[in-house]
């Protein structure tokens, strides 16, 4: 949990999928959270107006992801 801006790497095996849900711990505010590859491409962009977002991803083969999480307001929680 922290403010601002923030990068967690995440392997994820073939054949799983990741599921990643970030949320306000306390309070309102805006956040915005990007999935990238392991050379910095987009994967998957959620960035609404919510205080709550989330992202899918199913990779063919095993694969470490970046999961980036920018424009946060307030501290938040990932899941």
């Amino acid at each position: 949990t922290c403010p601002g801006r923030v990068t967690y790497r995440v392997l994820v095996p073939a054949g799983k999928k990741l599921v990643a849900t970030i949320a306000f711990m306390d309070g309102d505010g805006d956040l915005d959270l990007d999935l990238r590859d392991a050379g910095g491409a987009l994967l998957v962009r959620s960035e609404t107006t919510e205080d709550r977002e989330r992202v899918e991803y199913a990779p063919a083969a095993t694969e470490t992801v970046s999961l980036v999480v920018y424009n946060a307001t307030n501290t938040f929680d990932l899941v």
